[in-house]
């Protein structure tokens, strides 16, 4: 940096003055939202004349989308409209046994934590 800076400072000044400063755009979660969605293979596949399964349209999955989505909506969200109601809370007991008709159970409501109570009670 010190050998090239009688030749690169100046430079980059005339740039400057030349094509003015630029300025740092910064995306809101809304139009960062915007700009995933528009980055999706879906997306992308309705620009071009390829299907969105197609192995030749480069992009975000859907599941990645819906993903950064979320992360992006947490801001907005309060933390009971996040929470499963009890009602619906698959729980377990360490006594029960892992059989075929369990795993069966725990994976149909495709949850991706499961409380496991010390009791059946």
């Amino acid at each position: 940096m010190y050998v090239t800076s009688p030749i690169s400072w100046p430079t980059g000044k005339l740039l400057d003055c030349i094509m003015g400063e630029h300025s740092i755009q910064r995306y809101d979660n809304n139009k960062l939202r915007n700009l995933i969605l528009l980055h999706t293979k879906t997306a992308l596949a309705e620009l071009g004349d390829h299907a969105p399964s197609s192995d030749r349209v480069e992009g975000i999955d859907n599941v990645q989308s819906k993903m950064i989505e979320g992360a992006l909506s947490m801001n907005d969200r309060k933390l009971c409209d996040m929470q499963t109601p009890i009602e619906r809370v698959s729980k377990y007991s360490l006594d029960d046994i892992i059989d075929r008709e369990t795993l069966m159970k725990i994976k149909k409501p495709g949850f991706s934590r499961i409380p496991i109570t010390y009791s059946s009670e």
